[in-house]
């Protein structure tokens, strides 16, 4: 079973952000994530302020940031919010994320994320192979 609880096939493209960021992995078999893509996600959450909560460093207790939990399927509704903004198309996002009726989906995900921020999302690409930061064209 998929997480989420549902056993439905997904079939997602691999749009032009998608596959700079993992060009630098291809290879033709074996894992496309590098071996510290937890930690570098860890990384990128606490930069914006989200962790464990009473877990905050010195630092950061100083410059008095109280962490916040990340929210259950933040990238998924990310993912959501900002492929209607930008593509308009409910039933191809509900069939992207497993969903069977696209009203659902419209009705979750409209007019959340404007549509200069939603290019912007989808222009996020690596500044150069193998980089971590992060350039956002548009």
């Amino acid at each position: 079973m998929l997480p989420g609880g549902s056993a439905r096939r997904r079939l997602v493209k691999i749009r032009e952000s998608l596959a700079a960021w993992l060009q630098p992995y291809a290879k033709h078999t074996g894992p496309v994530t590098p071996k510290d893509c937890r930690e570098l996600m860890d990384a990128a959450k606490r930069s914006i302020g989200f962790g464990t909560p009473g877990k905050e460093t010195d630092e950061e207790k100083e410059n008095e940031i109280k962490l916040k939990p990340w929210p259950d399927n933040a990238l998924r509704h990310s993912f959501a919010s900002y492929h209607l903004a930008h593509f308009k198309d409910a039933a191809a996002l509900a069939l992207e994320m497993g969903h069977t009726d696209s009203m659902i989906v419209f009705n979750h995900y409209r007019e959340l994320v404007k549509p200069k921020d939603a290019e912007r999302y989808w222009n996020i690409k690596p500044a150069s192979a193998g980089d971590k930061i992060v350039s956002m064209a548009a």
